[in-house]
């Protein structure tokens, strides 16, 4: 997770609802409470949710309540990310990342600098 310190956007399986942790654990897999969790630890700017189970595109499982959904998943990895920046990942989905020109330049030497600065 040092790798990722920081990092502008993280995209994380979420495949199970909090409620499944040991289902998901057995099956390898991440609940949304797992992967709002590891955002919040790396210090994460976004949270992207990806690879959900079959189960909660039509709400059919209720987890002995209200039908699930991915909205549901979203909130959940919201609450464990302590932070509003989470979407769910859908076909083709596509989310723009932009580049933090201050930091690139002063992580480059100084001819790198200025023609970054020149351009």
């Amino acid at each position: 997770s040092q790798a990722a310190l920081d990092a502008d956007v993280l995209v994380h399986e979420a495949t199970f609802h909090g409620k499944m942790l040991d289902k998901a654990l057995t099956a390898g897999h991440s609940t949304a409470t797992m992967a709002g969790k590891f955002a919040r630890g790396i210090r994460a700017s976004q949270l992207i949710l990806t690879h959900f189970s079959a189960r909660y595109d039509n709400g059919q499982w209720d987890l002995n309540g209200p039908p699930v959904r991915v909205h549901d998943l979203v909130a959940e990895a919201k609450q464990s990310f302590r932070s509003p920046n989470v979407v769910a990942a859908h076909d083709f989905f596509r989310f723009p990342v932009h580049r933090r020109v201050d930091e690139v330049k002063s992580s480059n030497n100084d001819s790198c600098q200025e023609t970054s600065a020149s351009q």
